[in-house]
């Protein structure tokens, strides 16, 4: 039997006051890690916004786990969504463990809140910055003090915009292996990168978006090709093998 979608959007459209940014339809099963690459302001981070109901429906329909996601409570989306942001530039009163514990708040006060809460440090390696105050945090650290608040709150939907930005290619590396690790558990990530190389190495599917339209969908191995990247981006692509799993990596192919 056909696994059940945890997340459906059909002609969904998201924007801001009376524009539409983007108009798309989507379907997300458990254990599928699909990219939304795109330039800036093709409305990708619209997309992670409204999925979550940050944003009002304008038309059409989204549905968490086959509920519409117009008639789930806060609470209820926080159950079973939850959203990475890009990291914002401001900073909060609290420590790290604090940030991360405020990842419980949709399931009440719990016993094992605070357990959970220094599992996900763990997961992250930032148990070392439990009580230092966010506000004294370098970005890469800011950074995987978000994705542990993510992970404590403990959904089977992940949206992530940029996930690894802000950290080193070792850190970097870390973090895509305990997402991987997570969608082999049966999440689902929906996930904005400009990283192609990541995004051909993660991704289940790839979609290519552009002014709020997809250009293409499918396997990264179809959709990483020089030809759609060119018209996505503006500039020449080729592709190179990946020196140990063989898979294609683009580059743009330009010279400075």
């Amino acid at each position: 039997m056909a696994s059940l979608n945890l997340l459906t959007a059909r002609n969904a459209v998201f924007g801001y006051g009376q524009k539409e940014v983007v108009r798309f339809s989507l379907d997300l099963k458990a254990g599928e890690w699909v990219s939304l690459l795109g330039p800036n302001g093709a409305g990708k981070s619209t997309i992670l916004y409204g999925l979550v109901g940050l944003l009002p429906l304008k038309a059409g329909e989204v549905y968490l786990q086959g509920e519409r996601l117009s008639k789930l409570s806060p609470k209820e989306r926080a159950k079973r969504v939850a959203l990475m942001r890009q990291m914002p530039g401001i900073s909060y009163p609290f420590t790290a463990f604090e940030i991360v514990l405020q990842g419980r708040y949709p399931h009440g006060p719990s016993k094992a809140d605070e357990e959970i809460a220094w599992q996900a440090l763990q997961k992250v390696g930032a148990t070392h910055l439990a009580e230092r105050p966010f506000a004294s945090l370098s970005g890469g650290e800011r950074q995987k003090i978000w994705l542990a608040r993510v992970i404590a709150q403990q959904t089977p939907l992940l949206l992530l915009d940029e996930p690894a930005s802000h950290l080193d290619p070792a850190v970097s590396h870390e973090i895509y292996q305990l997402l991987k690790k997570l969608c082999a558990e049966g999440k689902a990530v929906l996930c904005v990168l400009h990283d192609l190389v990541y995004a051909s190495l993660m991704s289940t599917r790839v979609i290519l978006l552009k002014k709020g339209q997809f250009l293409a969908a499918g396997p990264p191995e179809e959709v990483l090709c020089p030809e759609l990247l060119g018209k996505l981006f503006g500039v020449p692509f080729s592709l190179i093998n990946h020196p140990i799993n063989g898979k294609p990596l683009p580059f743009p192919s330009i010279s400075l």
